[in-house]
């Protein structure tokens, strides 16, 4: 059947289909695929087309036939799209192996590796080995035809954790101001010379962690429509949201449209599950993928709820505030995938690999929460509840703060292991979290329908709101009994006193991220 629509597409594309007041010329070619912004807005413009088709009630057979024409060949383009990305990519991953083999060759006559970074050397070029041995199982047992063993995966998974460990050891231990130096050096010694062969070397260990983290299983196949709905939307809610950012005319409606259409995605899941209709009893492979863009999509719904009320109550910002939104702004954009100008494959897939290599690094990780602590310790200590927060201009930077606390969160749970005697903590926050985050996106929903209505907050939605505060404090309670637990270095401790130190930074981030949900609620 597959070969029959090929067939189709070389005999029908000459003649353009026309739908019932529309002109000729507006049907998807997939003899050509001029970029993947042509393709965004084709299917974007059908997808408007099909939703006031919708509104005129039962269409002619003429027109639902013609439309469907459209569909199929804008599948086929979409299809055809993707396979080039793919091709684009490995070029890509073929060329920068060139590079990195050529460069390797030219530094090898013009350094020396001096003595006293021998160790260092030595011990990246063991973890490189290790790395290496680490990606090429992992892909030889994923291309296997047989079921996936567990405990090999988990095997991986430490194996990984540990190469991480050391790599972050060795950067804290032996990178001063940038550059490789032994341990007893100190302040105004000689650098060692081989400098560039030792980060040449650190840099291809990360990016082994990278490819390893890449070589995953992806969503079942049973799941990838799903999949392409979330990516779908998260894009047109960063879109949205870098609107409001830049200060551009957006129509509200459209994020209300958002906001239904990530709220159906989620009602497709089943005791909190994406499944396959036919066979319901069973959990397809990349459920954690699909709640993490899921969470995401809601987050972004979030932020651009809080910037649609800052611009209509139109309130000013004290130099503070100003100063540590910069700050924050800098952070996440270092975090994100891709930047506004970013938009050819080649730079989301750099951007990309910007971002992996970036999370992959302790110290990095490190120094990015310091800065979202600056905007937390702000936001906590100089206010008693929501209604301060907005009061000084400062929701936007509450937001801001609460995405960059729960990424960072997310990547040290990827580069430590949680010691198990912090875990009754960490089961703790997760829950209330998830408690905080669902009422958000509830009371969200809410303010999505008064955008959409243009109504004002009901009787019945104010007592909502108030039951709903209670609830909040009462979270409040939990997170400070939380806080204060901890020991005066701010460590957290388990019950037996101790305080661990893998999984810290992890409990930190979350503990932060939960405060400020509850400050935005209030």
């Amino acid at each position: 059947m597959q070969g029959d629509s090929v067939h189709a597409t070389v005999t029908v594309q000459e003649t353009p289909v026309v739908i019932a007041g529309k002109t000729p010329g507006k049907s998807f070619s997939t003899a050509s695929i001029a970029s993947t912004q042509t393709i965004h807005n084709d299917l974007a413009s059908l997808s408007q087309e099909l939703a006031a088709f919708k509104r005129h009630g039962n269409p002619p057979f003429v027109d639902v036939q013609s439309f469907a024409e459209r569909i199929w060949r804008a599948n086929l383009s979409y299809e055809t799209a993707i396979a080039k990305l793919e091709r684009e990519k490995q070029m890509l991953t073929k060329q920068i192996d060139t590079i990195w083999g050529s460069f390797d060759t030219l530094i090898r006559p013009l350094w020396r590796v001096d003595d006293a970074v021998v160790p260092i050397y030595d011990a990246l070029a063991d973890i490189r080995i290790r790395l290496e041995d680490i990606y090429s199982q992992k892909v030889e047992v994923l291309a296997s035809p047989l079921p996936n063993d567990q405990d090999e995966k988990d095997l991986f998974e430490e194996e990984l954790v540990e190469a991480q460990r050391r790599l972050h050891e060795i950067e804290e231990k032996h990178v001063i101001d940038g550059k490789f130096v032994p341990e007893n050096w100190k302040t105004g010694d000689r650098v060692p010379s081989g400098q560039a062969v030792v980060a040449n070397l650190l840099a291809k260990c990360y990016r082994l962690v990278r490819m390893i983290n890449e070589a995953d299983p992806v969503v079942d196949k049973q799941l990838i429509p799903v999949q392409i709905r979330l990516e779908n939307v998260i894009r047109a809610l960063k879109q949205f949201k870098s609107a409001l950012y830049t200060q551009e005319e957006v129509e509200p409606l459209e994020l209300t449209s958002l906001q239904f259409h990530v709220d159906g995605i989620a009602n497709l899941q089943k005791q909190g599950s994406f499944v396959d209709e036919s066979h319901p009893l069973v959990i397809p492979q990349g459920q954690a993928i699909l709640h993490e863009m899921l969470e995401e999509a809601y987050d972004l719904i979030h932020e651009c709820i809080v910037e649609l009320e800052n611009r209509e109550s139109k309130q000013e910002k004290s130099s503070e505030v100003e100063t540590l939104i910069g700050r924050v702004s800098g952070v996440l954009e270092s975090l994100n995938v891709t930047t506004p100008t970013a938009t050819s494959s080649s730079a989301k897939s750099v951007a990309t690999n910007n971002k992996a290599d970036l999370l992959a690094s302790g110290p990095a990780l490190h120094t990015i929460s310091e800065t979202l602590s600056d905007g937390y310790k702000f936001i906590k200590t100089g206010t008693k509840g929501a209604a301060d927060v907005i009061d000084n201009g400062s929701s936007s930077l509450a937001s801001m703060v609460r995405s960059g606390l729960s990424a960072v969160g997310k990547a040290f749970g990827l580069i430590e292991t949680l010691d198990p005697t912090l875990q009754p903590t960490h089961d703790r926050l997760v829950s209330l979290k998830k408690a905080l985050t669902t009422l958000r996106n509830e009371r969200n929903k809410t303010i999505a329908d008064r955008i959409r209505t243009g109504g004002e907050v009901s009787v019945f939605e104010a007592d909502k709101f108030e039951r709903q505060e209670y609830g909040i404090r009462t979270h409040l309670v939990v997170l400070e009994e939380i806080d204060m637990d901890r020991d005066e270095d701010g460590k957290f401790t388990n019950a037996e006193g101790g305080a661990p130190s893998n999984g810290q930074a992890q409990l930190k981030a979350l503990l932060e991220e939960c405060f400020i949900l509850a400050y935005e609620l209030l």
